[in-house]
């Protein structure tokens, strides 16, 4: 009859924990000398005790960002806020209230003025618009009369061109005659003699002693050796007239 070993293999189960019993450490400053000399050398860093950013759990992977730049892992806990910073002053109530009050005054008060600003430059613009409205008013008189005075000057240059076509004939008229002429001695007060001087200076003609004018007397007269005062009492320039006259009938 032989003795069976019994079995160690045992069955475990995906959920069991198997507890292993710690292993002492080994503090190679108060180890012995072999044993000391057994020991590697050591060179880990002491691990700080925990505290409350420091625990003993692994930390956790950074979570992806949208940007693809990694962040903070998830609990790594935020920096703390600096406590140096000094608190804001907060204003008593009353104080406050005065605060508030005087700025809604100073709101009044600029409404008030932008009010007053806008009626004047409303009243500024009417002026300017009345203003507009009366140059618009002189314009058209201006305009009027510009017409006025072009018609004017149209009447002025047809009289001016009648005046030089007259002076054109009184000139035909007074100038020299050719030939015998008219008998000078049908007008009252020429003789014989002044019908030759007349005719000497040029005078032949009824149309051109007709023609004569007060200067043309005071200049003929000592010509012909006659005053001019016995040529206006005969009525030389009337009575040629009426010669002129009746031939042209």
């Amino acid at each position: 009859m032989t003795n069976k070993e019994p079995n160690r293999e045992v069955e475990l189960d995906d959920d069991a924990v198997i507890e292993v019993p710690p292993v002492p450490a080994v503090d190679a400053a108060s180890a012995d000398g072999p044993v000391r000399q057994m020991l590697p050398p050591s060179t880990a860093t002491p691990v700080p005790p925990p505290s409350r950013f420091n625990t003993a759990a692994p930390l956790a992977p950074p979570r992806p960002s949208p940007t693809g730049t990694p962040s903070r892992p998830s609990n790594v806990p935020p920096a703390p806020r600096s406590s140096n910073l000094p608190p804001a002053p907060r204003m008593p109530a009353g104080q406050a209230a005065e605060k508030i009050a005087e700025l809604q005054e100073q709101l009044d008060l600029t409404k008030r003025t932008l009010a007053a600003r806008d009626a004047e430059i409303r009243t500024l613009l009417t002026q300017r618009d009345a203003r507009i409205a009366e140059l618009e008013g002189v314009k058209s008189q201006l305009a009027a009369r510009e017409f006025a005075i072009k018609e004017l000057e149209f009447a002025v240059l047809a009289k001016e061109t009648k005046v030089r076509d007259l002076e054109k004939d009184l000139e035909s008229l007074r100038a020299p005659g050719e030939g015998p002429g008219d008998d000078l001695q049908l007008i009252r007060g020429i003789g014989r003699g002044f019908e030759r001087e007349l005719k000497r200076i040029g005078v032949r003609t009824f149309a051109q002693i007709a023609a004569w004018t007060q200067a043309d007397i005071e200049e003929i007269a000592p010509r012909i050796k006659a005053q001019p005062e016995r040529i206006r009492r005969d009525g030389w320039v009337q009575h040629a007239g009426e010669l002129l006259a009746e031939r042209s009938k």
